[in-house]
């Protein structure tokens, strides 16, 4: 498993835009008007980030062993990598679809409707952005500390 890079969650975030805005052009086609993000999606997905953002602090802490703190179990680690590879990834999808969706009613806000849909999905956005965030922090948290005697392509060989 490769930790997340830019190379990998701009792709994401250009195709989910994409794909925002191709939702909300198809249901203002057949429905007339497109439909309100609601506000505990900006909410549930802000406080997704900043639990994510503690976890990191937290996992930090206990990897460098701080006093008051205990070890972290392999298998918790593992799980914990996996949360931030598949948070950041999942984040950034959403980030895009809601960006995409605000980025379609961008063009119309002569009324107040449109006015409501375009912030709710930008606040979509901008707390999926903190997921983003925090399991970009996780994933840093968790890195092994890099060998400065080890060449490039060198291995490490296991004694027999």
């Amino acid at each position: 498993m490769r930790p997340n890079d830019w190379r990998t969650l701009v792709p994401l975030v250009v195709v989910a835009t994409a794909c925002g805005w191709l939702f909300a052009r198809m249901l203002e086609s057949r429905r007339g008007e497109v439909g309100v993000p609601p506000w505990s999606a900006a909410i549930v997905l802000a406080a997704s980030g900043v639990a994510l953002v503690f976890t990191a602090r937290r996992t930090r802490a206990r990897l460098s062993r701080r006093p008051g703190t205990t070890p972290v179990p392999p298998l918790v680690a593992a799980r914990l990598a996996a949360l931030g590879v598949a948070g950041s990834r999942a984040g950034a999808i959403v980030a895009g679809a809601y960006l995409g969706y605000a980025l379609f009613v961008v063009g119309d806000l002569s009324t107040p409707f449109r006015h409501s849909v375009f912030w709710r999905s930008l606040a979509c956005a901008g707390g999926a952005t903190l997921v983003v965030l925090g399991s970009l922090l996780l994933e840093h948290a968790l890195r092994l500390p890099h060998d400065e005697s080890a060449k490039p392509g060198d291995r490490q060989e296991s004694p027999d």
